[in-house]
């Protein structure tokens, strides 16, 4: 595939873009409001003559319009803008990615996984067994079979960080093409109009001539049609049917993502993840206890089993069950339903980021083999929505801040 992203470059896209909407913001407006301006004094008919009224009729029926469609094209790019920075921020993490060192990787990862697997199974086998009987060596194969466990579990968290790295590479490629390309060919046919309308002829009576002025790139800059393209979400929300890419290879998934509103905008990503770390116990729907007795838990290290109840329920298989933590960075945490766990086989993914309008989020992307009640899809997909969002407030007021109003999770 060959595609290469760079935080660093990005970043300095978006804030070379930014510098440059800005600029020509101020330029567009001021010959907006110069434009209308000369037209008011012509109509008010403080400026005459035969000139005034054929310069009237270029900026009436040319100028001013070529202005309005730059100036939709410049919100097209600043909205578009704002959907790149979210783009952004879902590979701003990992710093460089190179697709082609990815998949690279990625096959060695699972041919290394491939033998791990292999030896476990030769050291598995019954007469491997009966022959470390026979010579004493049963403790030594078991502290062998506990090390490739580990190894092979370490290996294997390794291919999903990759695959997901790839999946969130080949997603950001395909959702940034849309990005810029009709607000840059009105630009393009902006640029263009402007070269022919230098060629119009003014004579001193005020009499003008298109003679030679191609009208065909003055038309298309006016017909030209401008959609702005929204943010995709790398995941869909709970969807049956065929395996869904981003829902951890299950069938069903959800994405909800909530705003930590203008209150933390003090804290950084890093910052709230290290409070979440140190009070799970506290902020963590699924492990409030009323008795506080869960309040000490904190989030401490991959491979962590906790046990957790909604509102407080013990009801294995549906209200409650184990979760083990599978993966812990900086600023997100994965965790796995474990046998008797009512999301189980099933797999949830917290992250805290930094958005584009300059507050917190907090993202929760799951993917499970089925919903609980089973088949009540939308129904659950509602539901973890609404226990996220108490997920979201238990962060606000336990930080110092005001909790917002609840809102609906945002796709």
């Amino acid at each position: 595939m060959g595609v290469r992203f760079s935080a660093a470059d990005s970043s300095n896209l978006i804030s070379a873009m930014r510098s440059n909407i800005t600029t020509a913001d101020v330029i567009v407006s001021r010959l907006d409001s110069g434009s209308k301006h000369l037209v008011a004094q012509l109509d008010a008919g403080v400026l005459q003559g035969a000139a005034f009224a054929a310069g009237r009729g270029l900026f009436a029926e040319l100028i001013l319009p070529g202005i309005a469609k730059l100036r939709e094209a410049m919100g097209d790019v600043q909205a578009e803008l704002a959907s790149y920075e979210h783009a952004h921020s879902v590979l701003a993490k990992y710093g460089n990615l190179d697709h082609d060192d990815l998949t690279k990787a990625l096959q060695e990862a699972k041919e290394r996984l491939r033998l791990i697997e292999e030896q476990i199974e030769r050291n598995d086998d019954f007469f491997t067994q009966l022959q470390a009987v026979f010579t004493g060596d049963v403790e030594k194969l078991a502290h062998q079979n506990q090390a490739l466990q580990r190894l092979r579990d370490q290996v294997e968290n390794e291919v999903e960080d990759l695959k997901e790295k790839i999946d969130k590479l080949e997603w950001f490629v395909a959702d940034v093409a849309k990005y810029f390309s009709d607000s840059l060919n009105v630009m393009r046919l902006a640029t263009q109009a402007a070269v022919e309308l230098d060629k119009v002829a003014v004579e001193a009576d005020g009499s003008y001539y298109a003679n030679g002025v191609d009208l065909a790139v003055i038309r298309g800059l006016f017909a030209a049609k401008i959609s702005t393209h929204e943010y995709a979400g790398v995941d869909v929300s709970a969807q049956s049917g065929a395996i869904q890419e981003g829902n951890f290879g299950y069938p069903l998934g959800y994405l909800h993502q909530y705003d930590l509103g203008p209150y933390m905008n003090d804290k950084t990503p890093e910052e709230i993840f290290a409070y979440i770390k140190a009070h799970f116990g506290q902020v963590f729907p699924p492990a409030w206890r009323r008795d506080g007795s869960a309040q000490d838990v904190t989030l401490t290290r991959v491979g962590q089993v906790i046990h957790t109840r909604l509102a407080d329920l013990e009801n294995e298989g549906l209200t409650s069950g184990d979760i083990k933590v599978t993966k812990l960075t900086e600023t997100s945490y994965t965790i796995e339903a474990l046998p008797g766990h009512p999301e189980y086989p099933g797999t949830v993914e917290f992250t805290v980021r930094a958005g584009a309008n300059g507050h917190n989020f907090l993202d929760v992307k799951a993917g499970f083999e089925k919903s609980t009640p089973e088949g009540w899809d939308d129904a659950y997909s509602l539901f973890t929505g609404l226990l996220w969002t108490g997920y979201a407030a238990n962060l606000q007021a336990a930080m110092g801040h005001p909790p917002l109003p609840a809102q609906p999770p945002q796709k």
